[in-house]
C-alpha cells in the first residue's frame, strides 16, 4: 500500500514532535565536549611556559659550563702548543660539569627539583639536557591513571666558550 504524499507529510511532522527536547541534551554534550577541550588547552599552556621555565635553567647551566675554560690553553703560548690563536679556547669539560651539576642542582622548577639528563662536552661547545617534571593545572581522572598525574618536560641546549675568536 503506497502512501500519499500528505500521508508522508503527516508522519515526518509527528516524528519531528516527537524528538522535542533533544536540542537540551545535544547542547550539553556540545558543551561538555567544549569545556574538556578549553581545560586541555590550559594544560598544553602550561606545559608550554614549563618547558620555557626549564630551557631557561638549561641556559644559565650552560653558560656557567661554557665559561669553565682550560686555562692551560688559554695561557699558553701558541708557537709552543700548535694551538691557532684564531681558535676559541677549549672548556675543561670536568670543571664544566661540576660547575653545571652546582647550578642545576641549586634550580628548581615549579617547586620540583631538575634532573641532568645529559652532559656533553666537545672541544669549545658543551651540550646539556634536563627533565623535571609539573603538575597538571587541571586533572583529569584518566590522565592520572595513565601518567601518575604528573607532566614530563624535557629540554636541551648548547653553549660555546666566549673566549678567543
Amino acid at each position: 500500500m503506497a502512501l500519499t504524499p500528505r500521508a508522508l507529510t503527516v508522519r515526518a511532522l509527528a516524528a519531528v514532535k516527537s524528538e522535542s527536547g533533544s536540542l537540551i541534551p545535544l547542547t550539553s554534550g556540545l558543551f561538555l565536549i567544549l569545556l574538556i577541550l578549553s581545560m586541555g588547552s590550559v594544560n598544553l599552556g602550561d606545559s608550554f611556559l614549563a618547558k620555557r621555565e626549564l630551557i631557561q635553567i638549561a641556559e644559565a647551566a650552560a653558560q656557567s659550563a661554557a665559561h669553565q675554560i682550560s686555562l692551560d690553553s688559554y695561557y699558553s703560548d701558541p708557537a709552543t702548543t700548535g694551538v691557532n690563536s684564531t681558535e676559541r679556547v677549549p672548556i675543561d669539560c670536568s670543571a664544566a660539569h661540576i660547575a653545571a651539576s652546582d647550578y642545576i642542582s641549586h634550580s628548581v622548577l615549579r617547586g620540583r627539583a631538575v634532573a641532568l639528563t645529559k652532559f656533553s662536552c666537545e672541544g669549545d661547545q658543551v651540550t646539556i639536557g634536563l627533565s623535571g617534571e609539573i603538575d597538571p593545572v587541571v586533572s583529569f581522572p584518566i590522565f592520572v591513571t595513565l601518567t601518575g598525574g604528573k607532566v614530563a618536560i624535557v629540554a636541551e641546549v648548547s653553549a660555546v666558550s666566549i673566549f678567543g675568536t
